[in-house]
């Protein structure tokens, strides 16, 4: 019977979001409009999250579960900004590792490899936001900034990784909470699925978190009943809101928390 796509005549020549020029990695839907893979990835997993449907950008038809099957079938996204704490892709510590989790592997400029975990939700493996419960005040740890690691990195596909310019560091104000945050990372993280029990046995209650631009992440006061659309420091206890994504440079592991939004209590 051959490759259902490969029988499909497309309509369009030009993705009509990215009007790029479309090449043989082309995704075409069973309306028979054809899309650039990165673009309509990033259209249908922003109305995936805001809890919208997924319609054909040209002619509106429903996409399919064959369509959404063939969109997702290799992750493409790295930097999704959003800052909504009731996202259908939010989820707290103690929630997460109740989902299966599987990982996405991209080589980055400089000899970085990015690794970004995807938990399956509403039916696909895709990115998810973490609350991580109340924790102690952020502390600001200096970072190297001459260091690939955190300079401008950019994948395949064009999407650039911002400088990280901020590194904070914070601890759980409970045993319980960091359990739960040390299981959130042996999901994740391939060495620690095999050697948990000795890790933990060496591990400090602490977690690093990483700011690219302060303009991105939105700051609430609860007693102040103040809300900052930027990064506002504040020497008290908070609830962050953040992605994880690992990077490994000259085969060391950096565990990268980056801030989308805080909640001070």
């Amino acid at each position: 019977m051959g490759n259902y796509q490969s029988n499909i005549e497309p309509l369009n020549d030009l993705c009509p979001i990215s009007l790029k020029e479309i090449n043989k990695d082309c995704i075409i839907l069973k309306c028979k409009h054809i899309y650039d893979p990165f673009s309509i990835q990033k259209y249908c997993y922003r109305n995936l999250i805001l809890n919208k449907e997924n319609l054909c950008p040209i002619c509106r038809k429903k996409l399919t579960n064959y369509d959404l099957k063939k969109i997702y079938k290799k992750w493409l996204l790295i930097d999704l900004k959003y800052d909504n704490w009731n996202q259908s892709n939010v989820f707290d510590l103690f929630y997460i590792s109740e989902y299966s989790c599987k990982i996405n592997t991209m080589k980055l400029d400089n000899d970085i490899i990015l690794i970004q975990p995807l938990f399956y939700f509403d039916g696909k493996y895709s990115p998810v936001m973490i609350t991580s419960g109340f924790i102690k005040s952020l502390k600001k740890v200096v970072i190297n900034k001459e260091s690939p690691l955190y300079k401008n990195r950019k994948t395949m596909y064009g999407e650039f990784l911002d400088d990280i310019t901020i590194k904070y560091k914070s601890s759980f104000i409970s045993e319980r909470e960091y359990l739960d945050y040390f299981y959130y990372l042996c999901r994740i993280i391939p060495e620690y699925r095999y050697n948990g029990k000795q890790i933990i046995r060496n591990s400090i209650n602490e977690i690093f978190f990483y700011i690219d631009n302060v303009e991105n992440v939105i700051s609430y006061d609860v007693n102040e009943g103040d809300m900052k659309e930027k990064f506002i420091h504040k020497t008290r206890s908070c609830n962050v809101l953040f992605s994880t994504y690992l990077l490994y440079y000259k085969k060391k592991l950096n565990v990268i928390n980056k801030i989308y939004s805080i909640i001070y209590n």
